[in-house]
């Protein structure tokens, strides 16, 4: 046999055992350890161990879920071990919606605001807003002479904790799976809920209650499409439209938020005068939001995870108690224990707020 061809094959099978080694300990290809896990890994490998059974304590759901890291070399990822899943932070489950199919549209614009804070940030529920000078606060002086005494301007903005709630129902069956099955229904099934529920408030008009924040839209009044008959007029005037009112509010990174459908459109420009933009299934097709991306500001908590394979849920996007003052039951009801299923809740708090109302927006664009 060809020796080259022989050293290829060791090399391979070397290659392999490789891999397996770093799937055994828990390594990646880049060398980092089940302790170093993405915010992401870490939410959804929370998601799998809650499943395990109520009587079944968390360490021992992981032995379960996870026997091949209890035989690693290295040390265990434990839940108890800081950096894997003691505890789940905020950013966890913002990473679990920023890689989503598709990413979060608020995981996205809270990357590019200037105050994306966490909750034990807003104790007080109030937020300074450093608010744009008319003029520079720096100015040129000569040498030897005092500096000016500038003030900054600041306002504020109030945050809350409004809680989401995300409870997913699964078949006894599930929960015996491989545990990479799961972890990938999981990761899709709890991405796709919580994006949707948020991304939808997010980009909406209803104002905010004692449940829920305001939609980014609330209150603000529509700038009318261009009636242009050349669509790459129309698209041109309308950004204009939408940038120059961003500005004139006070603004400084105006940055666009739109339906897919519209990015086919928006592609058509050239890259030199390509504006920041987000995209998502949630808007509209015909609508474009322009937000002044650094005074967007966001709150997030940790979430929280939990199961339950003996309670009765009513199965409704509205829910109800289970039963009103009048014995009336809510319906459609569901016995987790009696049809061997189990829920698996996910909470939060959140809220958010775009300081100054810098907010446009167009519906109706005929490009």
């Amino acid at each position: 046999m060809d020796a080259d061809l022989i050293s290829r094959q060791l090399t391979d099978l070397k290659q392999a055992a490789n891999a397996t080694l770093r799937h055994l300990s828990g390594r990646g290809r880049d060398g980092r350890t089940s302790t170093e896990l993405s915010g992401a890994q870490r939410f959804i490998r929370h998601a799998v161990i809650a499943m395990r059974e109520p009587t079944v304590s968390v360490e021992a759901g992981f032995r379960q879920r996870y026997p091949h890291l209890m035989r690693a070399a290295v040390n265990p990822a434990m839940t108890t071990v800081p950096g894997w899943a003691s505890e789940l932070v905020a950013t966890d489950l913002l990473d679990l919606l920023a890689t989503g199919t598709p990413p979060s549209l608020y995981s996205q614009l809270r990357g590019l605001s200037a105050l994306a804070l966490g909750l034990d940030d807003v104790s007080l529920k109030s937020v300074p807003i450093p608010v744009p000078s008319a003029n520079p606060l720096a100015q040129w002086v000569a040498e030897g002479m005092p500096a000016p005494d500038l003030r900054l301007n600041f306002s504020s903005a109030s945050l809350g904790a409004k809680k989401v709630s995300c409870l997913s129902v699964y078949s006894g069956e599930l929960a015996k799976r491989s545990t990479l099955d799961v972890e990938l229904i999981l990761g899709n099934l709890l991405s796709n809920d919580v994006r949707r529920l948020v991304d939808r408030t997010l980009v909406d008009a209803l104002p905010a209650t004692i449940a829920r924040p305001a939609g980014l839209l609330n209150g603000v009044v529509p700038i009318a499409a261009s009636a242009a008959p050349d669509s790459g007029q129309a698209m041109v005037d309308d950004l204009k439209a939408l940038v120059g009112q961003i500005l004139a509010l006070g603004g400084t990174v105006p940055v666009l938020m739109a339906s897919p459908l519209t990015a086919i459109s928006l592609a058509t420009l050239p890259s030199t005068l390509a504006i920041p933009t987000i995209f998502s299934p949630e808007i509209a097709p015909g609508t474009i939001i322009a937000v002044d991306a650094p005074s967007f500001v966001s709150m997030m908590a940790a979430p929280e995870i939990s199961q339950s394979n003996e309670s009765v849920v009513h199965e409704s996007d509205t829910p109800l108690p289970l039963a009103s003052g009048g014995g009336v039951l809510a319906t459609p009801i569901r016995s987790l224990w009696q049809t061997n299923t189990a829920g698996l809740l996910v909470r939060f708090d959140a809220d958010w707020t775009v300081a100054g109302g810098r907010v446009a927006f167009i519906s109706g664009a005929t490009w």
